[in-house]
């Protein structure tokens, strides 16, 4: 039998999230939810903390836009002809958390038996609306996706995108722009052979080198 913490964790999913995005065509699977847009996909995860009891609930919000050519070349090992139905959000191509969106920080909710949950679910539905939504509708293809990770200011704020870059272009056939991310990461990271030597066999796969 559930706690009361447990039944209202469950409600927030349901009022805060569920009800708002299933109208958006958001499918939901767990405490996933995925809607797919173009040539792209949005992903909404709640995630737990792992020291969760079940009277004491921590969670977080991620959000990620999924794109077929990044997993493509980076997550599909096996070879499959199609990328998954469902993706989860820690394979997409950009990632972000509820407070990337808001505060700039890190946040985590707390459900307790004494959380008053219609104040929390209230909170939630702002979230989604107000930040998360904005987020998703900014970015409505790969095209609006790669200009918004070659943008000034994730280039000075997330060098790690090159990398997430560096695959689209390859997979996109943008061979002189592949080139140019590899040769950037390669510079970037002399003191990792281990690195450098995944980075030459993705760049020997595509024929850049």
């Amino acid at each position: 039998m559930k706690t009361t913490t447990q039944l209202k964790f469950d409600k927030l999913i349901k009022e805060g999230f569920h009800k708002i995005l299933k109208p958006r065509g958001f499918k939901k699977k767990n405490r996933n939810f995925y809607k797919a847009v173009n040539d792209i996909g949005y992903v909404l995860n709640i995630q737990s903390s792992k020291y969760n009891t079940k009277d004491h609930i921590e969670f977080t919000i991620n959000n990620g836009i999924f794109s077929p050519a990044y997993w493509n070349g980076q997550y599909n090992y096996q070879g499959k002809a199609n990328p998954p139905d469902f993706p989860s959000e820690p394979n997409c191509a950009l990632r972000k958390r509820i407070g990337d969106l808001t505060e700039g920080t890190d946040i985590w909710y707390e459900i307790t038996p004494e959380t008053d949950e219609v104040e929390l679910i209230l909170e939630m539905i702002s979230g989604v609306k107000n930040h998360i939504l904005p987020f998703f509708d900014a970015i409505d293809s790969q095209t609006a996706l790669l200009q918004y990770l070659e943008s000034e200011d994730v280039e000075q704020k997330l060098i790690g995108f090159v990398h997430v870059r560096f695959i689209m272009y390859a997979e996109l056939n943008m061979p002189d722009k592949a080139l140019k991310a590899y040769e950037h990461l390669i510079a970037d990271n002399t003191k990792n052979k281990l690195y450098q030597d995944h980075l030459t066999r993705i760049a020997q796969r595509y024929k850049l080198i």
